[in-house]
């Protein structure tokens, strides 16, 4: 058990020490925050439990989805794939002014849900 702990702990230190870049990333964007966890005392009582909390993702940079989060991180990667390296930048002005000299592509989304506004 003790093996399976241990593989199941080194994957999450690992996850979370790769995913500093889109972390930096996304504490640049406006509106960025962690998502807030939201206690529920009711439904914990009527399970019997001591405390559940849930993710509050009503509001994640002005949409109301957890989307946001992947679509931002996976189109700045994209630019970045295709562009080159966008170098030191402190805010999304500074961001789109960078990407505006490099002739970007025209991005187009399938949907106009929360995914495609978040792209």
């Amino acid at each position: 058990m003790a093996d399976s702990w241990t593989h199941h702990l080194a994957v999450h230190l690992h996850d979370y020490a790769t995913a500093a870049p889109a972390r930096e990333f996304h504490r640049r964007l406006p509106g960025s925050a962690p998502t807030p966890l939201r206690p529920m005392p009711r439904l914990a009582a009527e399970l019997g439990v001591g405390e559940i909390l849930v993710k509050d993702e009503t509001c994640r940079m002005g949409l109301p989805s957890f989307k946001v989060a992947g679509a931002s991180w996976a189109t700045y990667r994209a630019l970045e794939e295709r562009l080159g390296d966008f170098g030191e930048w402190s805010d999304l002005t500074e961001l789109r002014a960078i990407i505006a000299t490099c002739d970007p592509p025209t991005l187009v989304t399938a949907t106009d849900g929360n995914n495609g506004h978040a792209v």
